[in-house]
């Protein structure tokens, strides 16, 4: 029986989430591609993009701090995936509400995504609260998407760096 080590099922949880990232990334951008000249949707496309790129480029640090390499990228499966599928099939020139609906579906998958690798007991404290402060910034995004699609702006919180967080991103 081959058990896992704690260092290959955090590695493994990371390479998911970059996954996540990257395919985050690429929806984001290939919307953008084919979206309207608004503005709003445009600023939101973006805002996701750099979002997506900062988390990831973080997932690959931490990674490397165990002298691993990034798994090489994959095509994803399931509800993430589908929820990205639908967006991008359903961007209309005219129907930015649309966008932002679906924006909101596949964010609430990322928030899932998170939530389950903070589930994992063998997360060492460090990673746990680099997680977490994605996790809020992801947030965030999802709250303006959300308040976009109501018409408001929302402002949400994002938590302060701990010292141990702002050292190793260092």
């Amino acid at each position: 029986m081959n058990v896992k080590s704690t260092v290959g099922i955090t590695v493994d949880m990371l390479n998911d989430l970059i996954q996540i990232q990257s395919y985050r990334l690429e929806g984001y951008k290939k919307v953008q591609e084919s979206c309207t000249s608004e503005t709003t949707i445009n600023n939101i496309l973006s805002e996701g993009r750099a979002l997506s790129y900062s988390c990831r480029e973080y997932l690959k640090r931490l990674v490397g701090l165990y002298g691993r390499e990034p798994a090489p990228e994959r095509i994803f499966s399931g509800a993430f995936a589908r929820a990205y599928i639908k967006l991008r099939s359903n961007v209309s020139k005219s129907n930015y509400k649309v966008i932002l609906r679906e924006l909101e579906i596949g964010e609430r998958e990322v928030q899932a995504a998170y939530e389950n690798a903070l589930k994992l007991d063998s997360t060492p404290a460090f990673i746990r609260e680099i997680l977490i402060l994605q996790k809020h910034k992801l947030r965030e995004q999802q709250e303006r998407i959300k308040g976009y699609n109501q018409g408001a702006d929302r402002k949400y919180t994002t938590p302060k760096r701990t010292a141990l967080v702002s050292a190793v991103l260092s």
